[in-house]
This record gives structure tokens, C-alpha cells and sequence, in this order.
């Protein structure tokens, strides 16, 4: 009964949050030590029946549960649930498939359809099922039925793909099939950049293989290369840059600690970010930000919150606790918004660029104490927003603004990782770090590339141990000896 009330209340509740938080949040709420942004509750019949209500409770304990067996890394479990996932949803499917025909329900609102959360429960089960030799051919069904399906996650369509493609190169050496794939998958019309560059990356692996391929497989691959994913690649340069430090610790580990500062009477740790941010500053960029994606989300947040907030979109805002609408994470939010959107486009534009940065710092200030996309704590005060939208300048402004306008879900993620910069010069540098083994992901790249082109300052800066290289030096002038 409590689940249900619960799920009334806050249909959209994340998964992870168990009903300590809930009541949490609900007690920071009454006490007023949280505010959510004031938006219009909308009357929009999320659920058709109590049937639904429960079938959707249903699926939406059983994701909490696999995030949770996926976290504790219990794969026995995560295949169970997975399994699970795949004996309930032939039924939903069909039903919902059917129902959707002609349907006017908008995209932000099927996420409450019990066979789209089946759907999401088994692509969370998937690397479970990569991990053992025994279970691999159910990776395989079960990226199938994925990819087969065509009523709900299309956007996920050309990472499925992807997978599957990897799996028939890597693990069952079938490359044919892996060519086969490919080909299905660069005709389909939803693919993403970041689709097209790994379906690139894929192709080209492909293209450099010699051995265990035949001509007219490879003929195939090098059609798709230069005549579909011709345009795949990044087209601008980043420069990079490398620096040594002291690291320690296990670089395995997913976080490294570094030793950011060896004087005489002290010496400081921290993370990669900690010390490449110590190197800049030594270069004359006297502030700067570990920021990653909270920087771009939050300038979009700050500058669009009218936009954003203040829009009457039936089902987009379903709970009073409830940091962004819905539709934010779906193809129609600038559909939506489009007239509005537009007209604060044009009117940002227009503006000097003090106009602006003073316009980022009074908005920041206004919006900085709600729980929304907003993350007031990024910055100490809102003078550094100010500083750096000084830096950035309109177009550069506008520019990371508009990425997340036209697809928030899958750019929200791989903004490089600080920005530093110096208020007195305007002198900034948007900055990539990556410590030992570390290499750029798909989305960085497009990141980088995106940013480049708007002419932004963009950098890679590459950290690497000088305790592991006096340490192969040692080990090198011993083999000579």
C-alpha cells in the first residue's frame, strides 16, 4: 500500500532511492531545507487502471533490484531478474505495441508502460550474461529481442547493435555475422553521432583484419566506411598536452590518487583532476572547476529556466518533487518548446557579452537554492559563472546550450572534465584529463570536436606517473647489465 502511495505521489522516483530517501526528501521539503522548482502539476492520466499502477510497481521493484544486484556485482542474481524481464515482456509488447498505433500519448509518458520498464530491466541485464561462456548465447537472444522490438527505446537501438557486433567479433569469431550486423545497423534511420562513430570504430577493426575474413566480407566493410560512416569522424584537432607526476597508490583502481604538491613541510593528495587543476594554476590559470557535464547542464539550466520550467507540457510534470520535466529526456522537448526556445535564442544573441555574463550571474543567484539541473554548489559564487561566460563568450555560450537543447539525454554526458582560467587575461582552456591507460570515449571526442568548431580552447592533458617510468629505467639499465 505504501508503494503504492509512493509511486502517486513521485511516479517518476528514481530506482536506486529506497523509502528512506523518499521520506527524506519529503521531510526536507515540509522543513524547508529543500526547494524544488514551482512548476504546474499536470492532470495527464499517467496510468490507465489500477491494473497498470500495479503492474508498473511491479517492474519498477524488480530495476531497483537488479541496480542493486548490479552494484553489489551478485551477476547470478542479475541473470535471474533478466530472465525474468524476458518471459514478461512478449505480453506488454504486444498489448502496447497495439495500443500505441495511432496514438497520440506523448514519448515522455510511455517511460510509465510496464513493457517499456520490462525493456530497460533487460538491457541492464546484458553484460551479466557476457560474462560466462554458458550464458553468452543468452546475450545474444536477448540483444535480439532488444533490437527486434520496435515500440519502445529506439534511441538505444544503435548501442544494442553495437554490443551484438562486439560479441560476434570478440567472442564468437564470426565475423561475417559481425559484417551482417553492421550493415543492418547503419541503414537504421535513429542512429546517434556517438551510434555512427562506434559502428566506425567497429567497421574499421574490421577493415584492418588479414586474416579470417573473406574479400567480399571486407569489400562489404570498406563500402560502409567510405559511403555511410563516411562523415563519422571528428574533423577538428585538439592539442594535447603531458605532465608527470608522483602517483600513488593502485592504478588499476577506478580513481587514482596523486601527490599534487611534494615541498619541504607538506605534501598534498588527490585526485587526477586534483592535480592537473595544481598544473594549471601554475601556469597562470589562477581559478578553475572540476566540473564534467554539471558545467554545461547547469549553464543550459540557468539561462533556459523559463523554458524549461515555466511551459505547460501535458505529463511533463508529474510530482511536486521534481527537478526537470520529463519530456527533457526525450525527442520532443524542443518540439515542445520550439517558439519559445527560438525567441530566447535570438534575444541571447543579441546580447553583449557583458549583458550576458551579468544576465548568467543574477539568474544563477535566483535559481542556485533549488534541487533542479541547476547544481548550485558547482561554484563557489556566482562571480566565476560571471568570469567564465567572459571567457566563453556569447556564441561559445549559446553553442553548449544548444547541444543539450536538441538532445539532452545523450549529450548531458562526456563534457571534458575542468575548465580553468585566469579573469584578469580572459585566458581559459576547457580540459580533458586522462591518467595512465586512460583514453578519450566516443562522446568525448564528439564533445571535444563539437567544442572546437564553435572555437572554443579545448585541451587533453595526459598524466603520467614518473615513478612508473624511473621504475621501467631501472628495470631496462638491469637487463642490459
Amino acid at each position: 500500500m505504501v508503494d503504492r502511495i509512493i509511486t502517486l505521489l513521485m511516479p517518476n522516483r528514481d530506482p536506486t532511492e529506497t523509502l528512506a530517501d523518499v521520506f527524506l526528501t519529503i521531510l526536507k521539503v515540509e522543513t524547508n531545507q529543500m526547494k524544488f522548482p514551482k512548476v504546474k502539476i499536470s492532470e495527464f492520466p499517467i496510468f490507465a487502471s489500477k491494473g497498470h499502477l500495479l503492474d508498473y510497481i511491479e517492474v519498477k521493484s524488480t530495476l531497483s533490484d537488479i541496480l542493486s544486484a548490479i552494484e553489489k556485482k551478485q551477476w547470478d542474481i542479475v541473470r535471474n531478474l533478466g530472465s525474468l524481464a524476458a518471459q514478461r515482456l512478449p505480453l506488454f509488447l504486444e498489448m502496447e505495441t497495439q495500443g500505441l498505433q495511432d496514438s497520440t500519448l506523448p514519448r515522455h509518458i510511455r517511460c510509465f508502460l510496464p513493457g517499456y520498464m520490462w525493456l530497460k530491466v533487460l538491457s541492464k541485464s546484458i553484460d551479466a550474461f557476457k560474462k560466462t561462456k554458458e550464458t553468452m548465447p543468452q546475450a545474444i537472444e536477448f540483444l535480439q529481442t532488444l533490437i527486434n522490438q520496435d515500440c519502445h527505446m529506439k534511441n538505444r537501438k544503435g548501442l544494442w547493435f553495437g554490443e551484438l557486433i562486439k560479441i560476434e567479433m570478440h567472442h564468437m569469431k564470426n565475423l561475417d555475422a559481425s559484417v551482417a550486423l553492421l550493415s543492418n545497423a547503419v541503414s537504421y534511420e535513429s542512429l546517434t553521432e556517438v551510434d555512427r562513430l562506434d559502428l566506425s570504430d567497429r567497421a574499421e577493426m574490421l577493415d584492418k583484419r588479414k586474416t579470417a575474413i573473406s574479400k567480399s566480407t571486407k569489400a562489404t566493410v570498406r563500402h560502409i566506411l567510405d559511403n555511410i560512416l563516411n562523415k563519422a569522424r571528428p574533423t577538428s584537432q585538439t592539442s594535447s598536452i603531458t605532465i608527470e607526476g608522483m602517483l600513488c597508490g593502485n592504478t588499476l583502481q577506478r580513481k587514482s590518487t596523486w601527490c599534487i604538491r611534494n615541498g619541504v613541510d607538506q605534501q598534498m593528495y588527490g585526485s587526477v583532476e586534483s592535480f592537473a587543476l595544481y598544473h594549471y594554476k601554475s601556469k597562470g590559470y589562477s581559478k578553475g572547476v572540476h566540473c564534467e557535464g554539471a558545467f554545461p547542464i547547469t549553464l543550459f539550466g540557468t539561462l533556459f529556466w523559463d523554458e524549461i520550467y515555466n511551459i505547460d507540457i501535458p505529463g511533463a510534470c508529474v510530482s511536486s518533487y521534481q527537478n526537470a520535466p520529463l519530456d527533457l529526456y526525450s525527442s520532443e522537448f524542443y518540439e515542445n518548446r520550439k517558439e519559445q526556445i527560438d525567441i530566447k535564442l535570438k534575444i541571447v544573441r543579441n546580447f553583449n557579452l557583458e549583458t550576458l555574463s551579468r544576465h548568467l550571474k543574477h539568474e544563477f543567484d535566483l535559481y542556485r537554492e533549488y534541487t533542479s539541473l541547476c547544481q548550485g554548489n558547482l561554484f563557489d559564487d556566482s562571480d566565476s559563472l560571471q568570469e567564465i561566460t567572459l571567457c566563453l563568450g556569447v556564441e561559445g555560450i549559446v553553442g553548449i546550450c544548444e547541444r543539450l537543447i536538441h538532445n539532452f539525454q545523450l549529450w548531458k554526458a562526456g563534457f571534458p572534465d575542468l575548465i580553468v582560467w585566469n579573469a584578469c587575461t580572459k585566458q581559459y582552456k576547457i580540459v580533458e584529463v586522462k591518467g595512465p591507460g586512460d583514453s578519450l570515449s566516443t562522446k568525448q571526442k564528439l564533445w571535444l570536436d563539437y567544442l572546437n568548431h564553435l572555437g572554443l580552447n579545448t585541451e587533453v592533458c595526459y598524466c603520467e606517473s614518473n615513478t612508473s617510468k624511473s621504475g621501467r629505467k631501472r628495470k631496462h639499465e638491469e637487463i642490459t647489465m
